[in-house]
C-alpha cells in the first residue's frame, strides 16, 4: 500500500490526535488510518455548480450556486406550473444547504417534473 506524509504539523495537533487514538484504544496511525477511511467514504460536495431542467411547454430551471455564502443560490427560469415552482424552490433551498446528498437529492426532484435535467457550468 502506498504511505502518506504530513510534515509540519503543530505539536498540538499532534498531541490531540494522540489522544483521540488513546480514547479509542488504538494507535494513533491505525486511528488516522481509521477515519480517513471514513472521511473519504463520504460524498464530495462541490461547493460551486449549476443545475439547468428543461420539461413540456418551454418550461426551464437554472439554478446556480456561485459562492460559498450559505444564503446565495440564483434561480432563473419560467414557464413553470404550480408543482414545478414547488419543486424548484426546494431544491434550490436544497443547493443552498449544499449537504452530503443536496445536489444529488435536488436532481431527484427536478427530474420529478421536468424531463431532462444536467448540471452546467
Amino acid at each position: 500500500m502506498p504511505d502518506l506524509t504530513i510534515r509540519n504539523l503543530p505539536q498540538a495537533t499532534i498531541d490531540a490526535l494522540s489522544a483521540h487514538a488513546e480514547r479509542a484504544g488504538t494507535s494513533r496511525e491505525a486511528w488516522l488510518r481509521q477515519e480517513l477511511a471514513r472521511l473519504v467514504e463520504q460524498p464530495v460536495t462541490p461547493r460551486l455548480y449549476a443545475l439547468k431542467a428543461l420539461g413540456p411547454d418551454l418550461a426551464c430551471a437554472i439554478i446556480r450556486r456561485h459562492n460559498n455564502l450559505p444564503s446565495i443560490a440564483d434561480v432563473t427560469g419560467g414557464h413553470w406550473t404550480a408543482s414545478q415552482r414547488n419543486v424548484v424552490q426546494e431544491a434550490a433551498e436544497l443547493v443552498v444547504r449544499n449537504q452530503p446528498g443536496d445536489r444529488e437529492r435536488a436532481i431527484a426532484m427536478l427530474l420529478s417534473v421536468f424531463e431532462q435535467v444536467f448540471e452546467v457550468a
